[in-house]
Order: structure tokens, then C-alpha cells, then sequence
């Protein structure tokens, strides 16, 4: 983080808003991660229950997906095999114009 903050200051850059944009937006800086870690290590020793009551597996069960996005469905070997002899009957026709023209 220090390296990152030293060449954004050398180049111009702004990688380190971008990889740590929540660190900044906290005001957390490099030398606020130790302390910000051993505070957040001090209450998971206070209390270790996990943050959830159930497992992952079950709040899984129960998430409801974007079906917005969902993949067609494949095509048969009839559906492949008609699609390729309707682009050969195009390009046969697309070739008999054109020697068609240059008569």
C-alpha cells in the first residue's frame, strides 16, 4: 500500500484508489492496517460465533438467482447440420450473383 501511494505520487496515477477504494473511502491508510487488523482479530477472539446462523450451503438453498441473463439451450446435431447448409445455399447464391454480373 505504501509502495502504490509513493508511485501514485511519482506517476500520477490513481491505481490505489482503484485496488483499495474502500480502504480510502474508510480513510484507512498503511499505517492504519495493523491496527485496523489487530482490532478486528481482538473481537473475533471476544467472540468467535460465526456471523451466520446457518451454513452456506443452506442460505444457498434459499438464493434466488438472475434468470435475466440464462444461456440458450443447445442446439441439435439437425439444428447445426441446417443452420451450415443454409450458409453453404448462401454463399452458393451470394457466388452465382456475382458470376452472374461479371457476364
Amino acid at each position: 500500500m505504501r509502495f502504490l501511494e509513493q508511485e501514485d505520487e511519482e506517476s500520477g496515477t490513481k491505481t490505489l484508489e482503484e485496488k483499495f477504494k474502500t480502504y480510502v473511502d474508510n480513510g484507512v491508510n498503511a499505517d492504519d492496517l495493523e491496527e485496523l487488523y489487530l482490532s478486528v482479530h481482538k473481537a473475533i477472539r471476544a467472540d468467535p460465533s460465526p456471523k451466520h446462523k446457518e451454513s452456506k450451503k443452506e442460505r444457498n438453498k434459499t438464493a434466488t438467482h438472475n434468470k435475466e441473463y440464462k444461456r440458450k439451450a443447445r442446439k441439435t446435431k439437425e439444428q447445426r447440420d441446417a443452420d451450415v447448409q443454409a450458409k453453404l445455399d448462401k454463399i452458393a447464391a451470394m457466388e452465382e450473383e456475382s458470376s452472374d454480373e461479371e457476364e
